[in-house]
């Protein structure tokens, strides 16, 4: 899942961690290329302008990560029947007494 931004060096920075986040995007720059040149298949969310610091719609960035996958699937779905995955049950975190991505939203919100 590629969730990297176009680095705008002209936006303003209002809080210390957007400096930290900035120079961090800077530095990963070289790997993040290399990491997708070296990918299989890569899912990019359509998530527009927002920020990886603006916690706020979180179930609308959920969705545009649900609809990029569901649009590469039948490649994902090949690239592991030719790498001999078995795709796991679709409710086997549930069952195994994990949490599910929406009780992993609604309890992340309830923390704040």
């Amino acid at each position: 899942m590629d969730l990297t931004a176009d680095i705008n060096l002209r936006e303003p920075m209002d809080q210390p961690w957007e400096l930290v986040d900035r120079v961090t995007s800077v530095l990963q720059l070289e790997q993040n290329a290399e990491s997708r040149a070296d990918a299989d298949a890569v899912i990019v969310p359509e998530v527009g302008e927002h920020s990886s610091t603006d916690f706020s719609n979180i179930d609308s960035l959920i969705n545009a990560g649900y609809v990029a996958t569901k649009e590469i699937a039948d490649q994902l779905r090949f690239l592991m029947n030719e790498h001999g995955i078995t795709p796991r049950p679709r409710f086997a975190a549930i069952a195994m007494g994990f949490l599910s991505v929406s009780e992993r939203v609604m309890n992340f919100k309830r923390a704040f």
